[in-house]
């Protein structure tokens, strides 16, 4: 049931997609733990902003949450374990 209606994983043979310094700050950010509003407070900028930015590093990733966000960044060396 879930393999039919899950997205494919994104492709990570290819090199990585280009983030902005803003969109990695957030992805780092949501990847130790914290929450949009908590990532947008510490970068001095809107919950709305920082949602913006969370969306776009999904979208340039092709992941759908932050469990495939963080499989993907360990493997394109943008966080350590």
């Amino acid at each position: 049931m879930f393999a039919a209606t899950a997205m494919s994983p994104p492709d990570l043979a290819g090199p990585p997609p280009r983030l902005t310094p803003r969109q990695h700050a957030v992805m780092i950010l949501i990847l130790s733990g914290r929450s949009t509003k908590q990532a947008a407070r510490e970068l001095g900028m809107s919950r709305h902003t920082a949602d913006n930015h969370r969306q776009a590093v999904l979208r340039r990733t092709g992941c759908r949450g932050t469990i495939c966000l963080l499989r993907s960044a360990l493997k394109w060396g943008w966080v350590q374990p």
